[in-house]
This record gives C-alpha cells, structure tokens and sequence, in this order.
C-alpha cells in the first residue's frame, strides 16, 4: 500500500476516519462525487465499528479497547474489514494524489504525501578528486583516483560520472590548467592516458576535477607531476 496509509489497526482507524470525513464534507473539492464519499464512508465505518471491538489501543502499552468482546471471532472479523477496506481508500488516494486539480494544501490534510513534480536537481560536487599514479606501460601511463571525501574507498561522490583530467606543459607549471588542456572524462579507475612522442621524457603536471551528467564540475585536484612516455594518440 502507498506508504503513507499507516499499517498499525489504530493508526489506520484515526488515518482512514479523517480520510472519510473530509472526503463526505466535500467530494468535489477532491475530484470525487457523493456516491464515492458513500462508498468509502461505508467502508471506513465498517473497520472501525469492527476495530472498537477487537482492536488494541495505539498508546504502548497497547490494551485491548474492549476486553470483554476481543475474542478470535472478533479479530478475525476485524482483520477482514480490513482486508476489505484498503483496497477501497488506497484506490481513491492514489487518484486524489494524481490529481493535479487537487491542491496540495488539500491533499496534505488527507494525509496523503504530495507527488514530487520536479526532480531534485544534482549539485556541483562539493570533494575533489585525490589522483594518484599507478604505472608507466610502454605508450601510456596509469592512473587511479580517490575521493577527498572517502579517501580509504574507490568511490566517486554522489553525481558525479567520472573525472575529468587536464595536462600542462607549459613552464614554469600553472597553479591551474587552461579549459583547451583538457584530456577527456574517465569514469573508472584506474584509467590508462596516452603517451605524446612530442613529449617524451618532458615533465607533465596533472589536473582532475568531477564532473556530474550535466556538466557541473568541482574544484581541481592537487597537481600531480610525471614523465610523459613516448607513444602518441
């Protein structure tokens, strides 16, 4: 069931009266006509006439409501109105829910959680990338990576798709590379970044920065320094 319908007996007795109640006093306000406030008062009505004789108080210790009555007839009759009442108030909530001709001022007051109409946007990363160096091979060298948030596990942070990693020649080394110094995004680690034969043996400083599925970026990394090996693109 929608998990805002409480599933404890008491609960769903105050929940489902309340339902009823507003819905019988307006049917119109949320979408609905006088013979489905009727239909689900009848409902309603019916779990709780069975709840007040069977059912436990809501307040620990929970205690029977009526001692005297709550017997295993009594329970069972109980848990079969309602069985036969929350397919009734789920249907008609979940439409109430759906309706965008329903404010949500009014839904709330059903007890019914509003429908999030805009997904929560992914910020910019607030960490930055902990690069590390792994090994040359024969046309390339190999890079790792950890995040500055979780520095003893391989994972990057919430909404980022990889990193973006950046290269400079230029002497003396900047403190931060230039946008055209780009290498490309890499979304596992380790990553594998091509030797340059105009290069070889020359020192390289590296950049990396997070990157989100829309574009959004956080800050650079600290530089790493390496010798580039021979191979080209």
């Amino acid at each position: 069931m929608p998990n805002y319908i409480p599933t404890s007996d008491a609960a769903l007795d105050a929940w489902s009266a309340n339902f009823s109640t507003l819905i019988t006093a307006d049917p119109g306000l949320y979408g609905l006509v006088s013979a489905d406030a009727v239909a689900i008062a009848a409902a309603v009505d019916l779990y709780h006439d069975a709840y007040q004789i069977a059912g436990l108080s809501g307040t620990p210790p929970k205690t029977p409501l009526n001692p005297s009555e709550r017997t295993p007839t009594t329970i069972a009759d109980k848990d079969s109105k309602k069985s036969a009442m929350l397919p009734v108030i789920r249907f008609y909530a979940q439409n109430i829910r759906n309706n965008v001709g329903v404010t949500n001022e009014d839904k709330t007051a059903l007890g019914i959680t509003i429908v999030k109409t805009t997904p929560t946007p992914i910020p910019a990363p607030v960490s930055v990338p902990i690069l590390s160096f792994v090994a040359n091979g024969t046309n390339s060298t190999q890079f790792s990576w950890r995040d500055s948030l979780t520095p003893t596990v391989k994972r990057r942070p919430f909404g980022a798709i990889g990193i973006q990693l950046f290269r400079s020649f230029t002497t003396p080394a900047p403190s931060t590379p230039a946008p055209s110094e780009i290498i490309g995004v890499f979304t596992k680690a380790p990553f594998s970044v091509p030797g340059d034969d105009a290069h070889a043996g020359d020192v390289a400083r590296y950049w990396g920065r997070w990157v989100t599925q829309r574009q959004l970026v956080g800050d650079y990394s600290a530089p790493l320094d390496l010798i580039v090996p021979p191979g080209g693109t």
